[in-house]
């Protein structure tokens, strides 16, 4: 998120996450959230088409962190993976 509000100072960024993580930061000055200007929570497989909606780029990360959790999580792990190829494919000017 920094390295995106340096680049494009004039953007809106928004933020999509699950927060599952968010009290594990170590070493954080701050949240990484504060640097969006919109910071939406939930899961990636249940957005709302209409969160995209005048968005002219994403940046998709989302999936199970690490490989342990991966394999363990096999299921969920896919149906990110297949939720992030949708929304990558829902307009040409949105890439994943």
């Amino acid at each position: 998120m920094r390295h995106l509000r340096r680049a494009f100072p004039d953007a809106t960024l928004v933020g999509f996450d699950t927060g599952y993580f968010a009290h594990c930061l170590t070493n954080a000055r701050e949240f990484p959230e504060r640097l969006a200007d919109v910071q939406l929570w939930g899961d990636i497989r249940n957005i709302d088409e209409a969160a995209l909606e005048g968005v002219d780029a994403v940046v998709q990360l989302s999936a199970i962190s690490n490989d342990p959790m991966g394999n363990r999580f096999e299921g969920v792990t896919d149906a990110i993976i297949s939720r992030r190829r949708k929304i990558s494919r829902c307009s040409p000017s949105v890439r994943g």
